[in-house]
This record gives structure tokens, sequence and C-alpha cells, in this order.
């Protein structure tokens, strides 16, 4: 049953797990693929309040900590990446959406580990990029701002 407090826009199908059971790899993957195991694996991580299972929508919610703490080590070895990107789309002043989506989430991802001398160049791009794309009145320029 889902949690009071919970967002229903946490919920994630089930069948997520099923039809991407082949991308988990030779452990994960016959887990999420078999209908018992993956049960059993849900019920196990659940013991623990790192999962919650809403039977009748055939959905899970991952706990908001733990959300924080699988995207935070992905998001710090994509940064040096995302910061090469940034330099050639400056160079070749590349002006497309995706490029100023990849700037705002390089910089927001620096704002929020308090980098903030590092997190404005790529937020200022960002929004100079989605202005002259989308032009000033846009709802995508709003969310850089």
């Amino acid at each position: 049953m889902r949690r009071p407090d919970s967002n229903p826009l946490d919920a994630i199908p089930e069948e997520i797990l099923v039809q991407g059971a082949s991308e988990f790899g030779e452990v994960l993957g016959p887990i999420a693929a078999n209908d018992l195991k993956r049960l059993e694996a849900i019920r196990e991580a659940g013991r623990f309040s790192l999962l919650q299972r809403d039977p009748d929508a055939k959905t899970l919610s991952i706990h908001r900590l733990l959300q924080e703490v699988l995207q935070w080590p992905l998001c710090a070895r994509l940064l040096p990446h995302a910061l090469i990107c940034a330099a050639l789309m400056e160079r070749r002043d590349m002006v497309f959406t995706e490029a100023g989506h990849l700037l705002n989430q390089t910089g927001h991802y620096l704002y929020e580990r308090a980098q903030y001398a590092e997190a404005e160049p790529p937020c200022q791009r960002a929004l100079a990029i989605r202005e002259q794309a989308l032009g000033a009145n846009h709802p995508s320029v709003a969310t850089v701002l």
C-alpha cells in the first residue's frame, strides 16, 4: 500500500523491471525477469524500508534518501564528461535545446553540492542557449532562472 506521504509520481511500474530485465546484467537480470525472485527481492528491500510496493497498482517507490544516495555517485562520475561537453559546446557555439539541458543539469548538480562558483558558468550558458533557441518567454527559460 502506498505511504500517505509518498508522491504518486514516485510510483515506478513493475513492468519496467520485467521489460528491462536484460539490461540489469547477469546477477539482477534473472531476478527481475522471474516473478517469484523479483517479489522476493522487493520484499527483502522492503524489510529495510528501502523500497515499498503497492500490490494493487503494481508499482514501487524508492525511499527518498536512497534515491539521493544512488543519484550522486553517478552524477559525480559523469561530471567531468559534462564539463568537457560544455567546453566543446562553448567553443563551437552550439545552440540547441539539448545543450541547454545538459548545461542546466550540470549547473544544478554543482549548485546542490554547494559549488556555487563552478555552477554559475554552466547555468548562465544554459540560460543564453535556451533564450536563443526557444525565445525569452518560453517556460524552459524560466526553469533555468
